[in-house]
């Protein structure tokens, strides 16, 4: 009888200042193919809604840039990653 993968799922925000969502992620994921080597680990980035959240997302879709103003009225630039399933468009910024 073959037994079953083990699958686990790595989905972890960003450390802030210290590693990315997708670097946390792969972290983990080592530490447990260290101590089980035949698991499938899938990595999932995430974001809480702060400043890493486009970020979660870049590996999804297209990264883009336009400029808008701050709450100054002073000029920036903001991201935005559109992702493109089946058809159907959304911009995250």
């Amino acid at each position: 009888m073959k037994m079953k993968t083990l699958k686990i799922i790595a989905a972890l925000d960003s450390y802030k200042g210290a590693a990315s969502s997708y670097e946390a992620g792969s972290a983990v994921k080592r530490g447990i193919l260290r101590r089980l080597p035949d698991c499938d680990v899938r990595i999932f980035s995430l974001g809480d809604g702060g400043e890493g959240t486009c970020a979660a997302f870049h590996r999804a879709g297209t990264v883009g840039t336009f400029r808008v103003s701050d709450t100054h009225g002073d000029g920036i630039d903001a991201e935005y990653v559109l992702l493109d399933r089946n058809g159907v468009k959304t911009a995250m910024f």
